[in-house]
This record gives C-alpha cells, sequence and structure tokens, in this order.
C-alpha cells in the first residue's frame, strides 16, 4: 500500500527491485549476517550507493594495486590501511 492506496498492478515493476534488495539485505539473527554475505562471503552493494567491502572498514594489512608497472614486478603492494570512506583511503606504505 502507497499512502493508503494500493499499488496499481501496472506499477510494480517500479517497486519490485527496490523490494528484492530489501529482502536480499534482511540480516537473520541466528548468523548475524545477511543471506548473500552466508553464500558469496561479501556485502551486497547498496541500492543507490556503493557500499564499502568490509574489508575496508578495518584498519590492518590490505595490497595496494599497482596500475603501471614494469615487467616482472608484482601486480599488488603490501600497505597498512590507516582509514577509508567511499571517497577516499589513507594508506601508510611500508
Amino acid at each position: 500500500m502507497v499512502h493508503g492506496k494500493h499499488l496499481p498492478e501496472e506499477r510494480w515493476e517500479s517497486v519490485l527491485l527496490e523490494a528484492l534488495h530489501a529482502i536480499r539485505s534482511l540480516v537473520w539473527l541466528s548468523t548475524n549476517g545477511t543471506l548473500h554475505e552466508r553464500l558469496f562471503r561479501f556485502s551486497r552493494k547498496a541500492m543507490f550507493c556503493a557500499a564499502l567491502p568490509s574489508w575496508l572498514l578495518s584498519p590492518g594489512a590490505v595490497l595496494l594495486r599497482r596500475f603501471v608497472r614494469n615487467k616482472g614486478e608484482p601486480l599488488c603492494d603490501p600497505v597498512e590501511l590507516i582509514e577509508a570512506n567511499g571517497n577516499y583511503a589513507v594508506i601508510r606504505h611500508r
């Protein structure tokens, strides 16, 4: 129901994705996680914005990809994650 009225059948597709996202994102009390996290080992993307992976939410050792490298150099460098949000990450090179 929308504002005391039923949603017309021809408009069901407009709310279907939001309803499915809500159902798939429900936290199970027995596991303290969503079904998606249990199956795929990572959180679902938020409906209208990108969600951060769980490993970016806590400081610690992570790998930083080298986008420019010479032949024989490693693909990633180990760094320490200080903090991160949706716009940037603060890291410390070893």
